[in-house]
């Protein structure tokens, strides 16, 4: 049997299962070369010439997205019936077909599906999952789950939206959900980024080890006793901005404009804050580590989304957690939540439980 994973958003790709393996898996960017490339996704399109190679019928495919507005929903909406034609005039078949914006749950399922665990916590960490109230913007910032053979139960789901003139305003739904005003860890490393004039976030963890976190002793974090939840401090985190530019008037909604100008920090004043960046993170995300194994007991944990291509601060958790088995998804970026989706179909809709641990990062 097989099944057919398409990321149409962020990162996108594609992964094809035989009977619950990864036989082909191909991102758009290793055909155009261009990282930063949107919609249309033309390379993902030729690469799906490739599945010929496999077979000539899909029986599932699932296509994924974790962008949701009107211009978003239409531009899926497109992108799918382009890959189904192109499927068509490449002589490929196929049975049934599913659409979901589920994003920090297939990012759980790429990390815990190709792990060598039968039973594990999952985190999902990144700059930002599917949005879930268009209303008010409010999208995934943190996601917890529990992993055990085919079942999948979610722990705690935060949900965010971003205000920097509201620190304070936290909504607890239920055990399972919280809504606030904060921001993922990886949406902080893009706020930062675009403050320092990094350019993206990895550049933002390269310069942390060149710094000194002494001058920034403000929390970007505190905790919420109402809403019993960790937030980021966004009056901190901006005035943390404001400091290193010299600039009164930073606002963070304009920083990666070109139109509008900042001061050119140092280096080593971009340094300090990259390195109290990669701290403040780091100590959050041990806190949600904390919090995950305490709800579930078990001593296997999966981490997975963007977030987690940071491997100083991997190796911390490691290091805070000797007794924990840690497996860190290989394809932590958006790209993986096609390997993700197919997954999700073949053990959890179709309730297969074959499995096939990754044990190369040779994928087809």
């Amino acid at each position: 049997m097989f099944v057919l994973g398409i990321n149409i958003s962020h990162h996108p790709s594609v992964c094809l299962l035989d009977d619950g393996e990864i036989v082909y898996y191909l991102e758009d960017d290793r055909l155009n070369r261009d990282k930063e490339k949107d919609w249309p996704y033309d390379a993902a399109m030729q690469c799906l010439t490739f599945i010929r190679k496999y077979t000539n019928h899909i029986d599932h495919i699932i296509f994924c997205s974790y962008i949701k507005n009107k211009w978003c929903d239409f531009r899926d909406d497109l992108t799918m019936v382009q890959v189904k034609k192109n499927l068509k005039l490449y002589g490929i078949t196929y049975d049934e077909e599913h659409y979901l914006k589920e994003h920090h749950l297939f990012h759980a399922c790429s990390g815990f599906y190709s792990s060598p665990f039968d039973e594990a916590a999952a985190l999902t960490c990144d700059g930002g999952g599917a949005p879930v109230n268009t209303a008010i913007g409010n999208k995934e910032v943190e996601s917890m789950y529990y992993f055990s053979g085919n079942n999948i139960d979610t722990i705690h789901k935060h949900h965010g939206h971003y205000d920097p003139d509201c620190d304070h305003a936290t909504l607890r739904v239920n055990d399972k959900l919280t809504i606030t005003h904060s921001l993922s860890v990886g949406g902080i490393f893009n706020l930062i980024s675009g403050a320092l004039r990094m350019g993206s976030a990895g550049q933002t963890m390269g310069a942390s080890p060149y710094g000194k976190v002494d001058d920034y002793p403000e929390n970007w974090f505190y905790y919420d006793h109402d809403a019993a939840i960790w937030v980021t401090d966004n009056g901190n985190l901006i005035d943390t901005c404001r400091r290193v530019l010299n600039c009164s008037n930073f606002d963070p909604e304009f920083a990666k404009d070109s139109e509008y100008q900042l001061p050119e920090p140092s280096f080593e004043d971009a340094s300090n804050v990259a390195a109290k960046c990669q701290l403040e993170t780091r100590m959050h995300t041990i806190r949600l580590i904390k919090q995950l194994l305490d709800k579930t007991g078990t001593k296997n944990v999966v981490l997975s989304g963007g977030y987690f291509l940071n491997c100083v601060n991997n190796y911390h958790y490691i290091k805070e957690f000797p007794e924990i088995n840690f497996y860190v998804d290989p394809c932590s970026h958006d790209g993986g939540t096609a390997i993700g989706a197919a997954f999700y179909v073949w053990h959890h809709l179709l309730n297969n439980t074959q499995r096939h641990p990754i044990t190369s990062l040779f994928l087809g």
